[in-house]
Order: C-alpha cells, then sequence, then structure tokens
C-alpha cells in the first residue's frame, strides 16, 4: 500500500480539504516546522565534512514582483529563453482549507516586468518546465506525472510508469537540459533517509536505469528539489535537518569523475534562519531563483526569489548566449600540407602536428604565427599530440612508431623507449592516474591480430605492452578516458567500441550499429558520449551513448547537399549542447555542427580551400579551431558574448565595461569567465591569489568590442594546479579595473 502524502489538488481559487501528512512538514506545505534558529549560534553542520561557506556563489536576493503576494509561491522554474516561468501557488482560507494550483506567467518586455500570471489547469503542485516549454512535470497526490502543450492549452496528466513511480511518495521533478534524465524525490524503500534524491535516463523510449545518487548527497534526513545545471556540472537541492542556517537549506554539489561530490552550502543571504526550497539556475546560469521564507522583503509567508551572481552588484543581469563568429585562416605552417592534431598547452600556446616533414608547429598568439619546432628524427608524419599533467609534451609519429617528448617546448624533441612494432602512433592520453597511453598500427613485422595499446608510468623510459584490444583490427585510433575512469578505444573497421575499467588489463566491448573506423571519442557537459568515424565508399556516422558506453546509436547522417558525408575525423564540444565534427567531403564545408543532439546538421560555415578538417580543438577560451588538407592550413572560429534581445547593439557607450562573476562559482574543476569591452584595446585578465600574487593570465591580447569567454581551469602560469580557496580575477582595460572572487572548491 502506498505511503500516502495526500492532499486533494485542485486549481488554484478552488477550495479544498487537506487530509493528511505522513512526511515531514516542510517548505511548501501549508504547515511548518519551527525554524532551528539563527545561523550564527551554529557550529557545525549535521553533514559530517559539510563545508561552511564563507561567501554564498549568488547575492543580491530580490522577491519577484508580480508574482509575489501575501499567499504562498514556491516551486519556480524557467524556459531556455527565460521568458516563461511556471510556479506553485497555495493559500490558506480556513482550517485546513487551501486553494493550490501551477501558475504561468511570461516576460513583458514593453513593461519590462512579469505579466499577471494565469493557471495552466493542471491539477498538481511542484512544476518543473522543460526547456523548449513544451512539457510539465509535476506532482499529483503521491506520483508523479507530465502535461504537453497541445498549442491551445495543457493536455490530460500522464502518470510515468515503473521506475519513477512507486508504492511510495515519489515528488519533485526536474529534467536535465538535454530531456535525458530525470531527478526526482522519493522516501521508497532503498533509501538512505526520510526521503533521498533519484535519477533515472531516457533510453530513447521510456525512463530506465533507476540510481539513488547516495552519499554524499542524500542522508538520514529528507533531501529533494533536485536541480541539474545547464552543463551537467553542479547539482542543486534542498535539504531538511542538516542545520546550518534554518530547518531547510539549500546545497550545491559538483559533479565529480564518480558522481556527486561534498555539498556546499550556498550560505547568505539564500540561506537564513528561514526555510529555503526549489532552487532553480537558468539554464544561461546568470540567475538563480528559490522559494523561500525570508521576511526582508517578502510579501507572504513563502515567495519566489531571484539572485544574482556574487559581486555582480545590481539587479540580475539580462541574460546572454555564447555564440560564434565565422571562420578565418590563420597564419602559414610552412610546406604543411595535412595538419593531423592541434594541442592547446597549459600556458595557453598551441601545437599542430603535420604531414609531409613530420614537424609540431607552435604558436603563442592565437595562431596569428607559428613557429616550426624542432626536427622530430626521422618522422613524416605526427598523428598525435599530449601535454602530461608534469608539463612535458608528447608526440606519437609515423613511420617509425615513435613517441618523442619535449621539456623546453619544443626546442628540442627526445625520442622515448621503442614501442616493439608499431609503425604509427596514432593516440595519446593520460588517465587520472598519470599513466600515458599510446594506441598504435603495427606494421609487416609487427604482431598479428590487432592494433595494440602501450602504457607508462615513468614518462616514455619503459613501454608495456597491454593485451590485445578487441574489435580494433590493425589499428588503435582513438582513446579516451571518461569521468568515471573507463577507458574507451576506437579501431579500424569494428564492429564495436572496446573499454576497460581496470588500465587496458582487460578489455570488453560494447557493439555499434555500423562497421566503420572509430577516430575520435569525447563526453560531453551532459554525459553523453559521442565517436565520430568513417568507413570506406559508405557513409561516415557520429555515434552517441547515454548509459555510459553500454549501448550506442547513431545520428542522422550527415549530408552536403545530396552526398552524406563519408569520413568523420573529429568531434568537439563547442558549447554546452553544441557538437562539431570534422568530416570530408569539402571543398570548403567541412566542419558540420548540431544543437539538438545528432537531429539535424548544419555546416558551420566556410573555409576557404579545405578539403577534409582532419582535427578540432577548443581552447579555453571558447575559440574553436580546425585542422585541414590539402594545404596544411589551420582556421580559427572565435566566440563572442551576444545578448539575444540586443544582437544589434554597440558597446560604445563609456564604462559599458563589464566582467559577470563568473559561472560556475564555487567551481571544481574550470569557470568560465565573461567579459564585455565598450571599444576596442588591449585587454588583460588574470587570476590572482588573495596576497596579491598572479596566478594565471589568461588573456593579455587587444580585442574588438563585443562580449567573450574565458575558462581558468585551476592551474597556474605552469599548469600546475592550484590548491581550494578563493582567488581574485581582475580585468583591466584603458586604465579601468574590475574584480571578481573567484572559489576553487576540491
Amino acid at each position: 500500500m502506498k505511503r500516502r502524502y495526500s492532499e486533494a489538488i485542485t486549481l488554484a481559487g478552488v477550495a479544498v480539504l487537506l487530509l493528511s501528512c505522513s512526511r515531514p512538514a516542510r517548505a511548501c506545505d501549508p504547515e511548518k516546522r519551527p525554524a532551528s534558529g539563527p545561523h550564527e549560534s551554529v557550529t557545525a553542520p549535521m553533514h559530517p565534512g559539510a563545508p561552511y561557506p564563507a561567501n554564498s556563489p549568488w547575492d543580491l536576493l530580490y522577491p519577484v514582483d508580480g508574482l509575489t503576494d501575501y499567499n504562498n509561491q514556491c516551486t519556480p522554474s524557467l524556459t531556455l529563453d527565460n521568458r516563461t516561468i511556471v510556479y506553485t501557488y497555495s493559500a490558506v482560507n480556513g482550517p485546513g482549507i487551501v486553494d493550490r494550483g501551477i501558475l504561468l506567467s511570461t516576460w513583458n518586455d514593453a513593461e519590462n516586468r512579469w505579466d499577471p500570471p494565469v493557471s495552466t489547469g493542471i491539477q498538481g503542485t511542484r512544476p518543473f518546465i522543460t526547456p523548449l516549454g513544451d512539457r510539465i512535470y509535476y506532482q499529483n497526490l503521491d506520483d508523479i506525472y507530465y502535461s504537453d502543450w497541445t498549442g491551445t492549452e495543457w493536455g490530460p496528466g500522464v502518470r510515468l510508469p515503473v521506475p519513477v513511480n512507486s508504492d511510495s511518495v515519489d515528488t519533485e521533478p526536474s529534467v536535465s537540459l538535454n530531456g535525458r534524465r530525470l531527478y526526482f524525490a522519493s522516501n521508497r524503500a532503498g533509501g538512505y533517509g526520510d526521503s533521498d534524491i533519484w535519477v533515472v535516463r531516457w533510453n530513447g523510449s521510456f525512463w530506465d536505469s533507476l540510481m539513488n545518487l547516495g552519499p554524499p548527497v542524500n542522508t538520514e534526513q529528507y533531501e529533494g528539489w533536485p536541480r541539474e545545471t545547464a552543463d551537467g556540472q553542479q547539482l542543486y537541492f534542498g535539504s531538511w535537518n542538516r542545520d546550518l542556517y534554518g530547518w531547510g537549506d539549500l546545497w550545491v554539489s559538483n559533479r565529480t569523475g564518480t558522481g556527486w561530490g561534498e555539498p556546499i552550502n550556498l550560505g547568505s543571504p539564500i540561506n537564513t534562519e528561514k526555510t529555503a526550497c526549489s532552487p532553480f539556475v537558468t539554464w544561461d546560469m546568470q540567475r538563480f531563483y528559490c522559494g523561500s521564507e525570508a521576511n526582508e522583503g517578502g510579501h507572504g509567508e513563502e515567495d519566489i526569489w531571484v539572485a544574482e551572481p556574487a559581486g555582480a552588484g545590481g539587479p540580475p543581469p539580462e541574460p546572454a548566449n555564447l555564440a560564434i563568429s565565422g571562420w578565418e585562416e590563420t597564419g602559414d605552417l610552412q610546406d604543411a600540407q595535412f595538419v593531423y592534431c592541434l594541442l592547446e598547452a597549459f600556458d595557453g600556446s598551441i601545437y599542430a602536428g603535420t604531414y609531409p616533414n613530420g614537424d609540431v608547429f607552435r604558436t603563442t598568439n592565437g595562431a596569428s604565427e607559428w613557429t616550426n619546432t624542432s626536427e622530430l628524427d626521422q618522422v613524416d608524419r605526427v598523428y598525435s599530440l599530449l601535454q602530461a599533467s608534469d608539463s612535458t609534451i608528447y608526440a606519437g609519429t609515423y613511420p617509425n612508431g615513435d613517441v618523442f617528448k619535449t621539456t623546453d617546448k619544443g626546442q628540442t624533441w627526445i625520442n622515448t623507449s621503442d614501442l616493439p612494432g608499431a609503425t604509427s602512433v596514432q593516440c595519446l592520453m593520460q588517465a587520472h592516474d598519470d599513466a600515458i597511453y599510446a594506441g598504435t598500427a603495427p606494421g609487416v613485422d609487427g604482431w598479428d591480430g590487432g592494433g595494440r595499446v602501450f602504457k607508462t608510468t615513468d614518462g616514455g623510459g619503459h613501454w608495456d605492452l597491454l593485451p590485445l584490444v578487441p574489435q580494433c583490427e590493425s589499428a588503435v585510433l582513438s582513446l579516451y578516458e571518461a569521468r568515471d575512469s573507463t577507458i574507451f578505444a576506437g579501431g579500424l573497421h569494428p564492429q564495436s567500441i572496446a573499454w576497460t575499467t581496470d588500465g587496458g588489463e582487460s578489455w570488453q566491448t560494447s557493439p555499434i550499429p555500423h562497421s566503420g573506423d572509430i577516430r575520435s571519442i569525447i563526453e560531453d557537459s551532459y554525459g553523453t558520449l559521442w565517436a565520430a568515424g568513417w568507413a570506406h565508399a559508405k557513409m561516415g556516422r557520429v555515434y552517441r551513448s547515454t548509459d555510459g558506453g553500454a549501448s550506442w546509436d547513431t545520428t542522422t547522417v550527415v549530408r552536403i547537399g545530396q552526398h552524406a558525408a563519408s569520413r568523420h575525423f573529429a568531434i568537439v564540444e563547442a558549447r554546452p549542447g553544441v557538437l562539431m565534427t570534422g568530416i570530408q567531403t569539402g571543398p570548403d564545408s567541412v566542419v558540420y555542427e548540431t544543437d539538438d543532439g545528432g537531429i539535424t546538421w548544419r555546416s558551420s560555415g566556410f573555409l576557404p580551400d579545405a578539403r577534409e578538417a582532419l582535427c578540432l580543438l577548443r581552447t579555453r577560451d571558447g575559440t574553436i579551431y580546425a585542422g585541414t588538407t590539402p594545404y596544411g592550413d589551420v582556421f580559427r572560429m572565435r566566440p563572442t558574448r551576444i545578448d539575444t534581445d540586443r544582437r544589434d547593439r554597440e558597446f560604445t557607450a563609456p564604462g559599458g565595461l563589464e566582467m559577470p562573476q563568473n559561472r560556475p562559482n564555487p567551481f571544481n574543476p574550470e569557470t568560465v569567465i565573461d567579459y564585455a569591452l565598450p571599444t576596442g584595446g588591449r585587454i588583460r585578465v588574470a587570476v590572482y591569489s588573495l596576497s596579491g600574487r598572479r596566478v594565471r593570465t589568461l588573456v593579455d591580447d587587444r580585442r574588438e568590442a563585443g562580449r567573450y569567454s574565458v575558462r581558468w581551469d585551476g592551474t597556474n602560469e605552469d599548469g600546475t594546479p592550484v590548491p581550494s580557496g578563493a582567488y581574485l580575477c581582475r580585468m583591466t582595460f584603458e586604465g579601468k579595473e574590475t574584480t571578481r572572487k573567484l572559489v576553487l572548491i576540491k
């Protein structure tokens, strides 16, 4: 029998009788347990080891005008364009008598406010609207339902089947940006406390793969209101009885290689001695909404509040999207015909491995000029480049299957020890334990039965030959370590993608729908795995896996006019939700992109005279580079920040210099810093310690007027990871300075 959290729920404005409540009273319920008292009197969190924040990543909390009144509002969520909001409304109209429902409001540009809300007609509470605004998930009685927009009204509710709903209380649903993960709270059997956070995954037909998030997110107390951010790297949620500020506080957990990390309390002003609940970070990650009982500035017992990133110093900024400018050709790589690989080093310089002379070129000015490094002996192709955690750069080569390394930025290259039987080193990868792997192809006198992987733990002093990689006929073309430490290998004409969880001592395989070379494997911000491949006289393919590599399907075929792209050489995440793939056939249009998970592909623009894009690189500042044939050209596509509502606005007004708070903050392992310039000029963006010592220079160059983004990965100028703590990011432009505080959590 289902454990009841029973409410007879109707539309807002219709009186109903509240029946019974068998779980703890809490925020958004008509009866609330008293708060535990001011946070100044709290000496330790209930959750062992939970960080006590000195500063919140969000500040200047405002009640949302037009939506808040003297009744109760909570559970806000917004669409991707930030123009539609849904939330729960409730009013107590007598002992045990509650009006409750789901309301919707749209943004009014002319009056710069939210329009008066209207009822959705949905019988439920705790709604979550999908990014495109075409579906609302919600709770009705003790189960999770959804309603679809028909074009004129919200359709009838559909109850989600097992494993989402159970014989217990299932509530507080939300979905990830790509719609492939559904989070919810439940007090079902098998949990850790009064209520736990669970997640299911969409397999293309239905929700399955039920998983409890487990510690440290879930405790013996009550956890709920899970919300994943757009980049997939943070999980916001509510927890009751952890006792830092009030009875109910909001927390954030950063994604790690194995799951979700130690939760961080959002601190003041988000959390107070009053209860806070239902967090929501907008999909552009520029605003934070929540329900809160905070008194100052509030209207009713519980209101919807909005916050800006810490240190922004004003009302929440207008949302902005990351856009990409067109392709431009960079400086000349002398005598190069093919650019096989590109690498961004820790110091921001970029390296290119080429054919036919086996040269490695280097640029320190954004590829405006390339300089040839010293010669690699008896090499005519450099297939792969890697910078290890100790800053050493490695080059995998042909025709002798050698791996060279340099510790002086290419002034000298040293051949490492022999990889017996190899003629080419197609790929290089460093794993989380610092071991370096080399995927190779054999020669005539090499081993029989397929490509092999070598491994070194001493910087190439000795290479160990690992067991045969199944389904890698003739060569191992790609290696990639996912966030869960699984290593994937793609080969020549495989029927499967191979993977290992024990450092290559044993290999398993997962079948792919079509045979073809697997040239590139990546994991995107949302945890989806992607693989790019090609086959002779066949259609090239992009494969994807949403279950950690256990199964793979294909995206729509990329077509150039009436012809299918026959080869996919590389794939890269240009920005969250947008993928690019380098293809043959040219000329000119050799990089295609998708922003809908591969349902549709479109040309990213013209790369003049390029026949193939053999490699793609996304640098920390968001610039995309493409290495091409047949003239050995490298093309560059710079990012800009544009205001979606003011695309033609000129940044020429005095004081137009902008640097909003970094996102996310706190962060681990990297964060994005946005900035805007009112005019062209020289810009410097650097990270400093609190004592004033410069840690890392991120930008030191001339820029035109516009909006930009740069990433910091938590390392210093030498590429060494810096310790956890607070840092200052300082932007200097034309004698003006702007500073923001960055918080690195490990």
